[in-house]
């Protein structure tokens, strides 16, 4: 059947497999027009925008963090810049893989399915060559890598991983773990077609050679750590917000001034000038019931100053950061 407006004359503007007028959760009718499309709850539109943005940080801090450490383990500058990030299909996302690749398949303890970071042969060629004692220059004849070129690569494979589950900042312990090479993606069946990919796409610059890493994580791997997360954020607002200052033994030994003083009148200059011991000013009695105490040279209390077991007292009757 077709879903129609509830207003004679207005064409039909979706369709719809079953039979009656659309309704809403409560049992309303729709008024006007009606437009239904179908939603696909396997395809990544599913993530919500908080957990995608919170996802999106993740990988623009492993980012930053991995300039420094392949700079360390090459000794020799390298940068890195995140360049694109997305959420595509796994479909999408192997179809974007440019053939030859050299693709490494990660396993990352005890999370469950399999990663895929795709290096270019260009950055793979500069980075083994660097490992060997040379500059970090890409060969210029594209070729298969060899079983020891493969043997280097996952070394630089497991610095990139590692620095990668040090951003989760999870209390589970992850072990990432290059389980195996693929130079096409014509065989990758890692994910299932519609499952959602976490798609991060980085330049990465060593020395004079360009290259890009290409990282795909399913949604499925990190879910229960974005979870964590988010659990983590809230927990930490919430005590933010209910924490209260604690004292801390320490502080008894720390000395604050306290001053009691009063603005009593002012004067002209030629008046200040003449003044010498033994003159007398005159001051309005009110005063007393004004007395300005000060702790650490920050006014806070207004006071009535007096006697009590023979010495100078100052009953704190205000506290002026509450006016």
């Amino acid at each position: 059947m077709e879903a129609k407006s509830e207003q004679p004359g207005q064409p039909t503007v979706a369709s719809v497999e079953t039979s009656g007028r659309v309704y809403r959760f409560g049992g309303t009718r729709f008024s006007g027009e009606v437009t239904i499309s179908p939603y696909d709850f396997r395809h990544p539109a599913a993530l919500s925008q908080s957990a995608l943005r919170q996802v999106e940080l993740v990988h623009q801090k492993f980012v930053e963090h991995l300039t420094a450490r392949l700079s360390t383990f090459f000794r020799m500058e390298c940068g890195a810049t995140l360049t694109q990030f997305g959420v595509p299909t796994f479909r999408e996302f192997i179809e974007g893989i440019e053939e030859p690749a050299e693709i490494a398949l990660l396993e990352i303890e005890p999370l469950s399915s399999i990663g895929i970071l795709n290096l270019s042969s260009s950055i793979c060629h500069a980075m083994i060559d660097r490992m060997l004692g040379g500059r970090g220059v890409a060969a210029k004849a594209e070729r298969p890598l060899s079983e020891i070129e493969l043997g280097l690569l996952e070394e630089v494979v497991q610095v990139i991983m590692e620095e990668w589950c040090q951003q989760w900042r999870s209390d589970t312990k992850l072990r990432p773990t290059c389980i195996g090479h693929e130079t096409t993606t014509r065989f990758l069946k890692t994910s299932l077609p519609d499952a959602p990919v976490l798609s991060a796409l980085i330049g990465v610059q060593l020395g004079e050679t360009q290259g890009q890493l290409q990282l795909g994580i399913p949604y499925s791997m990190v879910e229960g750590l974005v979870k964590e997360s988010q659990q983590r954020e809230t927990v930490r607002g919430t005590g933010t917000a209910n924490k209260k200052p604690q004292w801390r033994a320490s502080y008894d030994a720390i000395s604050v001034p306290v001053i009691a003083q009063w603005k009593a009148k002012e004067m002209r200059v030629q008046e200040l000038v003449s003044l010498s011991p033994g003159d007398i000013l005159p001051m309005d009695p009110g005063l007393i019931a004004r007395t300005h105490v000060q702790f650490a040279n920050a006014r806070e209390f207004v006071g009535l100053i007096g006697i009590q077991n023979g010495q100078v007292a100052v009953q704190l009757t205000k506290h002026l950061a509450l006016e």
